[in-house]
């Protein structure tokens, strides 16, 4: 939520990820945060990693939400990311808050979420397994 679809747009451009994959979905903060009846990143970020794995019964569900607020200055915008991963012995989460303007904020997000996600679902597979 809030990267306007730059994380689906990776994947998409990798082979094995998309093979991987099973749906990846866009909207905005704000309607993700209505569903979830929260404001701040990670519950939202967990609400919308626990309805992807629902939605698709899959063992694992990602979500990245970006909450982008104004900044102190005219062209710094304050942007909290979300990062979520629901896999079947837990949760992971984690947050980080960039100052930049907007799409710059979303870059760094996904750039963020891409390294985040790839380490957990290997972590959480190794433990699975071992």
């Amino acid at each position: 939520a809030g990267t306007a679809g730059r994380l689906a747009g990776l994947l998409q451009d990798d082979p094995v990820a998309l093979s991987a994959v099973v749906d990846a979905r866009s909207t905005s903060f704000d309607t993700a945060a209505a569903l979830a009846h929260e404001q701040e990143p990670i519950p939202v970020a967990i609400y919308c990693a626990r309805r992807a794995a629902e939605w698709e019964n899959a063992g694992f569900g990602a979500s990245i939400v970006v909450r982008i607020d104004p900044g102190d200055q005219p062209d710094r915008d304050c942007g909290r990311v979300g990062l979520a991963l629901v896999h079947p012995r837990g949760v992971e989460s984690r947050e980080h808050v960039v100052r930049s303007n907007a799409p710059e904020i979303r870059r760094r997000a996904v750039l963020w979420s891409s390294d985040f996600f790839w380490n957990a679902i290997r972590d959480a597979t190794v433990q699975a397994s071992g």
